[in-house]
């Protein structure tokens, strides 16, 4: 981070992030770009001042904001999800996304005063599901800016890789550097749920994708490892209605792949299965020849709050 006082703004109707520091708008700062068009830093009004990394992605990340050197995953892990993913083995669950996503999008585009939406994925990763909605909303003609955003700066700088059309921010799911009531709509995968600070961020009615393990995913590979093999299920409903948030509705996906030998590394070091297998239990399942996997998860939509509805009144004390 550096500090200005004397360079100019670009004020565009695009610019949503803001500071980090003083939560004021952070637009684009007038001077040379990339050769994609870009600007290479960005500031707000009281001089605080980002600029881009050579890899593409803007740190919005305090010190005071980290609760480690480094947090989020590791590089190690975060090689190890970009091996397995480009192997195609969660393709389904890309798939999926984009099938429950993309009409509902178009939809809000249509209607869309700007018909540009602003969409991020919170907790975004090293980039998988992001540039392949990316992908598919430029194929079906949607005027976009999407945002990646993810803590870990590995993962962010992975993430660049995929596309430099996507906007890779490095910052904390709980302080989106977004103005209030800009989003229109926000997806997160594997990710913990941040409805409090997504309720700030959305326009009325806008949705939110939650994408979670169902039952039954990963089951094999939990069966090598636990005695006790318990369900990694989790609804995020009562989270969500507790921040004003209607569920719209909710639909599971399953398929079997077959995950051959060479990949079974790149799966145990990017679950948190990985963190709790024992070293004999490991050598196990390294040892097989492959292993014949479900692939489960659910996928969640709810709808922030009508900008017509009113918190209920306080009851007389």
């Amino acid at each position: 981070m550096t500090s200005t006082d004397t360079e100019q703004t670009i004020p565009q109707a695009n610019d949503i992030l803001i500071c980090p520091v003083c939560q004021q708008p952070l637009p684009e700062l007038a001077g040379a770009t990339d050769k994609h068009g870009s600007a290479r830093s960005r500031g707000c009004a009281n001089g605080h001042s980002f600029d881009r990394a050579r890899q593409g992605y803007f740190n919005l990340l305090l010190v005071n904001q980290k609760r480690s050197l480094n947090p989020g995953d590791n590089i190690e892990m975060v090689r190890a999800r970009q091996q397995f993913l480009n192997g195609g083995y969660y393709q389904a669950i890309a798939d999926a996304i984009n099938t429950a996503l993309i009409p509902v999008l178009a939809d809000r585009a249509n209607t869309s005063a700007s018909q540009t939406l602003h969409i991020a994925d919170s907790g975004c990763g090293e980039g998988y599901y992001t540039a392949s909605l990316a992908q598919q909303l430029t194929a079906n003609h949607i005027h976009h800016h999407l945002y990646g955003i993810d803590i870990s700066r590995d993962a962010v700088r992975t993430a660049c890789q995929r596309s430099k059309q996507i906007d890779w921010l490095v910052a904390s799911g709980s302080r989106l550097p977004f103005q209030p009531g800009s989003l229109d709509a926000i997806l997160s995968v594997f990710t913990p749920t941040m409805a409090d600070r997504w309720a700030e961020l959305l326009k009325p009615e806008a949705p939110v994708w939650l994408v979670t393990p169902a039952q039954q995913h990963l089951q094999e590979l939990r069966q090598h490892i636990y005695t006790d093999v318990r369900s990694d299920s989790y609804d995020p409903t009562d989270d969500m209605i507790k921040q004003g948030f209607e569920r719209v509705g909710s639909s599971e996906h399953s398929s079997q792949v077959f995950i051959p030998a060479a990949a079974l590394p790149d799966l145990l070091t990017m679950t948190p299965h990985g963190w709790r297998i024992t070293a004999e239990k490991r050598q196990q399942v390294l040892a097989l020849n492959g292993l014949e996997l479900t692939i489960s998860v659910r996928i969640s939509q709810f709808s922030a709050h009508s900008s017509n509805d009113q918190p209920a009144p306080a009851e007389n004390i």
